[in-house]
């Protein structure tokens, strides 16, 4: 009869049971917080770390996938939207680092 390694670890305590109480507004507990992760993402320092990791990461990645292409002269309208993919896919990984580390507060 194994009920997991936290079963009754709170039971000692008021609202005990391991389970926290959601309330009741129907957002499930989360309030505004896709509100306010996204005007965390907007913060300028953040904003602009996540555009110079972008540059950085996103120019290193260019390089290797498309300087064949790019010397050759090759390249396709679609390589472009590939591109700029690879520059958008570093900014959100950036930004979304930088705003749960500020979230969690370290």
């Amino acid at each position: 009869m194994d009920e997991g390694v936290n079963a009754g670890r709170d039971a000692g305590r008021p609202g005990g049971g391991g389970r926290a109480k959601r309330p009741r507004d129907g957002t499930g507990g989360r309030g505004g917080a896709t509100a306010s992760w996204l005007a965390t993402a907007r913060r300028p320092e953040i904003v602009r770390r996540s555009l110079r990791v972008a540059a950085v990461v996103g120019t290193i990645l260019v390089a290797i996938n498309y300087l064949d292409r790019l010397v050759a002269g090759g390249l396709s309208s679609f390589d472009g939207l590939k591109m700029a993919t690879t520059y958008l896919v570093p900014y959100c990984v950036s930004t979304y680092a930088a705003v749960e580390t500020v979230r969690r507060g370290r």
